[in-house]
């Protein structure tokens, strides 16, 4: 589950009514998406919804200190990858941009293990029986659970 490529996209959507959280209101809110693709095909999606820009800064971000450090990681390492990536930006900036680059990738890394799972549906006629298949990974030891 090697991570091969990492893909970034900026959106920008108009407001329906705009917040007023300033004394200029931006016109567009600007979406940015992450993808995290596997060798194997496996693609995990993270976003951030951003309310008074800073997108291309966070794309820069990420591009420059935290993608390549992803690349050929195993997907299902999410705790490692945070850590690591938390040390190695530690200087740069503790939060902010490279925080706001972190958590877009976790979340994209958190739903790609969650795209592992494979359901299928097995009809009986009278009866539809749900069949999983997956792999052992660890999940929020914090929250009292050990692994599927």
């Amino acid at each position: 589950m090697q991570i091969k490529e990492v893909r970034i996209m900026k959106l920008q959507a108009p407001w329906v009514e705009a917040p007023r959280f300033g004394p200029s209101v931006p016109e567009y809110r600007e979406i940015l998406v992450v993808e995290i693709e596997t060798a194997s095909g496996i693609i995990g999606m993270g976003y951030l919804m951003l309310l008074g820009g800073g997108a291309e800064t966070i794309k820069a971000c990420l591009r420059e200190l935290i993608i390549p450090e992803l690349l050929g990681r195993n997907i299902t390492d999410v705790e490692g990858i945070w850590t690591q990536l938390w040390k190695k930006n530690y200087w740069v900036g503790r939060m902010g941009i490279t925080v706001m680059a972190q958590s877009a990738i976790d979340i994209a890394l958190w739903d790609a293990v969650g795209n592992l799972l494979v359901c299928h549906f097995i009809d009986y006629g009278d009866i539809v029986m749900i069949s999983f298949q997956h792999m052992e990974v660890a999940v929020g030891g914090d929250m009292g659970l050990m692994a599927w």
